[in-house]
């Protein structure tokens, strides 16, 4: 069984609040999200990314910050 190639996802900039990217993933599938600045690609928040800076930060912090 072939797999449907993903052609929407959501993006991060590096000043999002980590509350974002849980909005995001509860919302839908996605679970990790490329972080960029404005065309430009800056690297990949993974869940496991996520989970730790959310208990390292706190939600308010921004993506770039932990």
């Amino acid at each position: 069984m072939a797999q449907a190639m993903i052609s929407r996802y959501q993006t991060l900039a590096p000043s999002d609040p980590l509350s974002l990217a849980v909005q995001h993933m509860l919302a839908g599938w996605q679970h990790d999200f490329p972080v960029v600045e404005g065309d430009r690609p800056l690297g990949v928040l993974t869940r496991t990314d996520l989970v730790v800076a959310l208990e390292k930060a706190g939600p308010s912090a921004p993506v770039s910050e932990p």
